[in-house]
């Protein structure tokens, strides 16, 4: 498919869209006239000069009845919508999901005006439109370096993140060494601005008469086509990065900037209409129409349409890219079947307004007539200058007292506020805001004999026409935007990060949830009335408090704190862990037994103080017999250590004696070899003599045999 198709096609679309038409225009400048009280259109007074301009403000009166409870229902709790875990590990995960996103909406995007306006502009012009998307936003910060070298600045403006601002050299610094002479490298001083990106969740509202929905569309969500209409400046074009050379090639518009009739009427009322008159002076503030548009198209010719994003200016197109989603949510208060778009409350009271205007005009002219009644004189006998200028104690110069007399008129003003009270009626019933169901006039209680049960289902019933209106407002706008901002922090998630919600920090990392998970409105019966939800959070309590609930089990800790929970939040206070404790997080407590099962629990008391006392004997004779062993050791080692001395005396003495037994055989065998020795000589001596001479054998056997006797002395 060419641009020149895809563009036809886009134009196609929205001229048949919802919005496209006059009508619709109309419509929506008609319903902030109504609310602003505006004597114009059906409102306007007769061209009767004098007669009565005030206007009955029926449709701002019902808005303003309205929201404070909306956002009081939407506004003191985090959880009017949460996530629900489709398993039992998804239980972390859409509990820190909620609170995240709910820290997303309501701090880091002024939650309560997004969803101010988008709730006020609903009810007067049947809907409202929030957006929700991603950009990139640059934090700047400058930066000084000293003393930096050469290199360093170098790698300093290669950075792609950081601007060099200025560069000086730095004082103080040698430029050469002197010990030595020899050059050294330069020292600078650098200032720098460094830029961080940040990625930023936005939620804004979006006008109505700048949104186009196909007529085909049940919901927001299956629309077939949706598209942003907005006024940009060619300056904002190129800064939003799209190419210079298409932005420039945009042709100018021959007639001024057109707006749409509840632009003007909503600019009118205040005096802040915008004026470009001076973009014709500068090219850079010229204003051109640009549009984002979301649409099912077959693109590709695969004969299956997808869903793209087309951003386009007159015929040049900027951005031309498959998406799985549009970043719209709808917020309309009374839904009809199979529409997108529903009612609002011009629809419930313009016809009332209307008729309660005409009717306390008339009043008002009827009441100055009354009090200024017309005279019927004689021309002739009534001096006519003072009958025109009438004066306190003024005198009237009549020639006869049947001169002048008066037409009186008859005041109506009862019969009118009767009638004035019953379309007020008409109109309560049909929003549900009145004086009984806000509390405010007792009186309006004390007219009928309905007694207090009474006067409580009447409250109770006109409440709940405004409670479906905030369950709507919840199912539909709110989920959406919950739906759509847990997508892109799964998308566009880069880091785990760390938030404080409710009082406590949580350790995220949205990369590891789903995408998406499914909605849970708890928005209920009694969600709208403060003082409701207080008296019946007060009387669980007190029914809680029963002795007989905790004897027979009904109340467990658990649901005391859910009761503290809803009673606390009702207070006004969002952090119930300020005033109490959950049980899960305190230490076990022992509770006691009902009064059917003690005769039990004393058995069982009694067999485990039996099996104690079993155990503990067991442990006596454990450790008497532990002692045993023990003293039987010690006996043993010392007997061990008796024996083992006894032997190494035994053994010593024993040493001792082989010692002296040794010697002793020594000394013999000495003794011993002495006497043969001598035995010897003496037998040389003896054969000597026997051979008859002396000779010096002789002489050397005698000297053996001194010496031998020397040695044994």
């Amino acid at each position: 498919m060419s641009d020149t198709e895809l563009l036809a096609i886009l134009e196609l679309e929205t001229r048949q869209s919802i919005g496209a038409d006059d009508l619709t225009s109309m419509q929506r400048a008609e319903m902030m006239a109504y609310y602003m009280g505006e004597a114009k259109g059906a409102l306007a007074p007769p061209a009767v000069e004098g007669r009565s301009q005030v206007v009955s403000k029926d449709m701002m009166d019902t808005v303003e009845w309205i929201m404070p409870t909306m956002m009081h229902t939407f506004a003191s709790t985090d959880d009017a919508v949460t996530f629900q875990p489709e398993t039992e590990r998804d239980e972390q995960a859409v509990r820190d999901a909620s609170d995240y996103v709910g820290y997303l909406f309501w701090r880091k995007n002024q939650g309560f005006r997004v969803l101010h306006d988008a709730i006020k502009n609903s009810l007067m012009q049947r809907v409202s439109y929030v957006k929700v998307y991603c950009d990139d936003s640059w934090d700047q910060r400058v930066e000084r370096y000293n003393g930096i070298s050469g290199m360093d600045l170098e790698i300093l403006k290669s950075d792609p993140d950081v601007e060099v601002i200025s560069i000086a050299l730095a004082e103080d610094v040698p430029t050469e060494d002197p010990n030595d002479g020899v050059q050294v490298d330069k020292a600078y001083n650098v200032q720098a601005r460094r830029k961080e990106k940040r990625r930023n969740h936005r939620v804004i509202g979006v006008p109505p008469e700048a949104m186009r929905l196909s007529k085909a569309s049940r919901s927001v969500e299956d629309a077939r086509f949706i598209q942003q209409q907005s006024r940009k400046t060619i300056s904002e074009l190129l800064s939003l990065g799209f190419d210079k050379a298409k932005v420039l090639s945009i042709p100018a518009e021959n007639n001024d900037v057109q707006y749409a009739l509840e632009t003007r009427e909503r600019g009118f009322y205040d005096n802040t209409l915008l004026d470009y008159s001076a973009s014709r002076l500068d090219e850079s503030q010229r204003t051109v129409e640009l549009r984002e548009a979301y649409l099912r198209v077959d693109y590709d010719g695969d004969g299956i349409a997808e869903f793209r994003k087309v951003v386009y200016a007159s015929r040049v197109i900027f951005e031309n890219e498959e998406v799985d989603d549009h970043p719209f949510a709808l917020f309309s208060p009374i839904l009809m079947p199979f529409k997108a778009i529903g009612l609002g409350i011009w629809d419930l009271c313009e016809d009332l307004q209307r008729i309660r205007t005409v009717l306390t005009r008339q009043m008002l002219d009827n009441a100055y007539l009354a009090n200024n009644p017309q005279k019927v004189v004689v021309e002739s006998q009534v001096n006519l200058d003072d009958l025109l200028n009438p004066r306190p104690n003024g005198v009237i110069r009549a020639q006869t007292l049947d001169a002048i007399r008066t037409e009186a008129v008859p005041f109506i003003g009862p019969q009118a506020l009767t009638l004035l009270d019953h379309f007020g009626q008409m109109r309560d019933r049909r929003t549900g805001v009145s004086d009984a169901g806000t509390m405010l006039n007792p009186e309006a209680l004390q007219k009928t004999d309905i007694g207090s049960q009474g006067a409580q289902q009447m409250m109770d019933a006109a409440a709940m026409r405004v409670e479906l209106i905030a369950r709507v407002f919840a199912e539909t706008g709110l989920s959406r935007v919950w739906q759509l901002l847990l997508k892109l922090a799964v998308q566009y998630a880069e880091r785990d990060e760390q938030v404080k919600v409710n009082g406590r920090w949580l350790h995220i990392n949205p990369r590891e949830w789903k995408d998406r998970y499914e909605t849970c409105v708890n928005i209920g019966a009694g969600t709208t009335n403060k003082q409701q939800r207080l008296q019946n959070a007060m009387l669980i309590l007190q029914t809680q408090a029963n002795p007989q609930a905790a004897e027979q089990g009904l109340v467990t800790p658990e649901n005391a704190y859910e009761a503290l929970t809803v009673l606390v939040e009702a207070m006004g206070f969002k952090d119930v862990n300020r005033f109490f404790t959950n049980p899960a997080n305190a230490p076990p407590k022992q509770e006691g037994p009902p009064p059917e099962v003690q005769l039990e629990m004393l058995k069982q008391q009694g067999a485990q103080q039996l099996a104690q006392v079993k155990a503990q004997a067991d442990i006596q004779v454990e450790q008497m017999k532990q002692q045993f062993q023990a003293e039987d050791s010690r006996l043993q080692k010392e007997l061990e250590a008796q024996r083992d001395a006894l032997k190494l005396q035994n053994d010593k003495e024993m040493s001792q004696y082989k010692a002296e037994l040794e010697m002793e055989q020594h000394r013999m065998k000495l003794e011993a070899d002495i006497v043969m020795a001598r035995i010897n000589a003496e037998a040389k001596i003896l054969s000597a003599k026997t051979m008859g001479a002396k000779d010096s054998s002789t002489a050397d056997a005698d000297a053996d045999y001194q010496e031998q006797h020397e040695g044994l002395e």
